[in-house]
């Protein structure tokens, strides 16, 4: 919605977190910091990639820089009101191309790939959102994309959650992959 907080383009993602009721959305938005020049900590793109929550955006039309972050929020729709989860911990900063779905098996939800920008590097990690503790956190899978396998997952458009194998399905122009958090035992 147009009134979504510190909305600044469409790229965000939304799941639906049915243990809360509530949707989750991840999506970077402008923190209001700017500044006429760029500023010593902005880092270059190609730097950026899994270090950083913060990125400046150097917007040429107005000759300024604008400070960016990833931020988590909770949308109820009963109220009809948003929530900014101020968490100590966001993901490092992505605008694009990366996917995010709902486990409910596990209560989590699953975060992956994306770039930095829309011809910037690919963020290749997974990152798992622990709905009880509202708190996200860094997947170190056993086996990761090989160098080959590393364009999907960073072009990872869509995420969808298969309950019946209990993975997560990435699927990209170019091929698929799997993730699986946790089998559930029966």
């Amino acid at each position: 919605s147009p009134d979504t907080p510190g909305r600044v383009s469409a790229y965000e993602r939304l799941a639906y977190l049915t243990s809360k009721k509530v949707l989750l959305r991840i999506a970077p938005v402008a923190t209001g910091k700017t500044s006429p020049t760029k500023p010593a900590e902005a880092l270059d793109v190609k730097d950026m990639v899994g270090k950083n929550n913060i990125y400046w955006l150097e917007d040429k039309n107005e000759k300024l820089w604008k400070e960016q972050c990833l931020k988590t929020y909770f949308y109820d729709p009963a109220a009809n009101t948003w929530k900014d989860l101020n968490l100590p911990l966001n993901p490092p900063y992505r605008n694009c191309k990366y996917g995010l779905t709902y486990d409910e098996k596990n209560d989590v939800a699953i975060l992956v790939g994306g770039q930095i920008s829309w011809n910037g590097p690919s963020c290749n990690d997974i990152w798992i959102f622990d709905v009880k503790k509202t708190e996200w956190k860094k997947m170190e899978p056993q086996y990761m994309p090989s160098e080959k396998e590393k364009l999907i997952l960073g072009e990872s458009l869509m995420a969808d959650y298969d309950s019946r194998h209990e993975v997560v399905v990435l699927r990209s122009n170019t091929g698929f992959w799997a993730y699986r958090y946790k089998k559930v035992k029966n």
